[in-house]
């Protein structure tokens, strides 16, 4: 058999890691993916009329264990369902939930440094990479976008080219954000505009916007051919992506 060899764009569901600050627009933005279904670990969404995932009669939305959240991606892999995309919302509340369910299993009582020298995180890491892939089958299989929503916090950034300084990124343990980072076709920071000096007085401009490049100040990036800064606004995104609307 000889070697096929072929060339050209393939269009392929997105992963998508949105993060920033507070207030700014990110789960308001990811309603505006097609078809979307939350998996609300934070109950980000109340305020918005979106499909959400329950768990019981309750209206639970927040797994308590990693098992359960693998049942819920099993079911979606599964089931009938017309849901386009994803939303996981937020990743660092699923990150809270993973750490407390492998301190469970492995008896840390004291929390995920209790096995010391970064070995919690690194089983935690593992743990990611499991989640991830569960995910991405489900993905493949469904043909479903996929959407992390992330906090952001201010961090220090070890610079091998030149001084240390101080960046945006997500509220995640190190290791789980490069597992995210890596994963991610895209990486969306959405932050208010700069502030604007008018007299002496910092004043805000009004406009959110969605940063799909890195800089210095965060991590950002797209692997498709994007303007580098959009309005945050979905059907923008959409649009420059070749997504059709629901």
């Amino acid at each position: 058999m000889g070697l096929n060899v072929s060339s050209g764009r393939i269009t392929e569901p997105l992963r998508v890691l949105l993060y920033g600050q507070e207030g700014v627009g990110k789960t308001t933005w990811a309603a505006g993916m097609p078809a979307p279904l939350w998996l609300d670990a934070e109950r980000g969404s109340l305020a918005l009329d979106v499909p959400r995932i329950t768990l019981d009669d309750d209206g639970r939305t927040r797994p308590d264990t990693m098992a359960e959240v693998s049942q819920l991606l099993r079911d979606l892999y599964r089931e009938a369902h017309d849901y386009q995309t994803l939303v996981i919302d937020t990743a660092d509340s699923m990150e809270s939930i993973l750490h407390a369910d492998l301190c469970a299993r492995r008896g840390w009582a004291k929390g995920i440094e209790q096995p010391g020298y970064g070995k919690g995180y690194v089983a935690a890491e593992e743990e990611w990479h499991t989640l991830l892939h569960q995910i991405d089958t489900l993905r493949a299989h469904r043909g479903m976008h996929i959407v992390w929503i992330a906090h952001s916090r201010i961090a220090h950034f070890s610079n091998p080219a030149g001084d240390d300084y101080m960046r945006f990124e997500p509220a995640l343990h190190k290791k789980a954000c490069a597992c995210l980072k890596g994963w991610a076709d895209v990486i969306g920071f959405a932050a208010f505009e700069d502030l604007k000096l008018e007299k002496g007085k910092a004043i805000a401009s009004g406009r959110r916007l969605l940063h799909l490049q890195r800089t210095a100040a965060y991590d950002a990036k797209c692997r498709l051919d994007i303007a580098p800064v959009l309005d945050l606004d979905c059907s923008l995104f959409r649009d420059a992506a070749g997504i059709a609307s629901t």
